[in-house]
């Protein structure tokens, strides 16, 4: 098997701490089983292993997070179904249906699931995709002229 060498960039790489800092999807719970389980899920490719310290590439790690998507995600733009209800106004059982059929309405290119259960979603796409669906095309358009009179 033909390794290929890496160039390494200390730029990229943060902590597990900064992830979750940061990330404001993610749990150390939800990375540490990730982690745990890394050689069996791929994450392994952004994983760093420095005196028994594992910190990680967030290039990489933006990748394998997205990887069955078309474009890549950055993790800081991820929230949690519950993350997304607290600072919208869309009514859950509206999301729900939205993601439920995410695969026939396309927004499934602005969700991630990572196990049978988790969903995060991408709000730069989430925000793209209900513009998208957005049938009013006066939408964001102000009139002077409607404004004077």
């Amino acid at each position: 098997m033909k390794r290929i060498n890496k160039t390494f960039n200390y730029t990229t790489i943060v902590s597990v701490d900064t992830i979750v800092e940061t990330g404001t999807a993610f749990t150390y719970s939800c990375l540490r089983y990730w982690l745990f389980h890394r050689n069996k899920n791929g994450l392994r490719m952004a994983v760093v292993e420095i005196g028994g310290s594992l910190f990680i590439d967030v290039l990489n790690f933006n990748c394998w997070l997205s990887q069955d998507k078309d474009e890549v995600s950055n993790f800081l733009n991820l929230r949690t179904r519950k993350q997304i209800l607290a600072t919208s106004r869309i009514k859950p059982s509206k999301l729900d249906a939205w993601l439920k059929v995410r695969w026939t309405n396309g927004l499934h290119e602005a969700v991630i699931a990572k196990g049978p259960r988790k969903l995060y979603i991408d709000i730069h796409k989430l925000n793209r995709w209900l513009m998208e669906q957005n049938k009013n095309a006066g939408f964001g358009q102000l009139h002077i002229e409607e404004l004077a009179g």
